[in-house]
């Protein structure tokens, strides 16, 4: 698994190099558009993993959920969220230090 978020990392880099060029490209929006409902899918299935108490396989799709959006801040807050149930305080931390440098963007 981790090999496959690696690839999309590497999509992800290569269409925001893209974006930069010709962000009004049709194919750049429609990933854009896929991307978010992914990140938005991943999201939905990490809260009920955190509902039911499996914060590991709840960080595992917050996390992939991430790789697809990283500027989205509830992504941030909600693993700092998941990081303190699982006592890991200084990576709860440094998510939501994360979250703040989007805020304001």
């Amino acid at each position: 698994m981790h090999i496959h978020i690696c690839y999309i990392y590497a999509g992800n880099r290569d269409i925001r190099m893209a974006c930069t060029m010709d962000p009004e490209h049709p194919e750049i929006k429609a990933y854009i558009a896929r991307s978010y409902a992914q990140a938005e899918t991943l999201y939905k299935e990490s809260l009920i993993h955190f509902a039911q108490g499996d914060f590991k396989t709840a960080l595992f799709h917050m996390q992939h959920a991430l790789s697809v959006s990283e500027d989205d801040v509830k992504l941030h807050i909600t693993i700092s969220k998941i990081h303190r149930k699982m006592g890991s305080l200084q990576e709860a931390y440094t998510a939501i230090q994360k979250a703040g440098k989007w805020e304001h963007i």
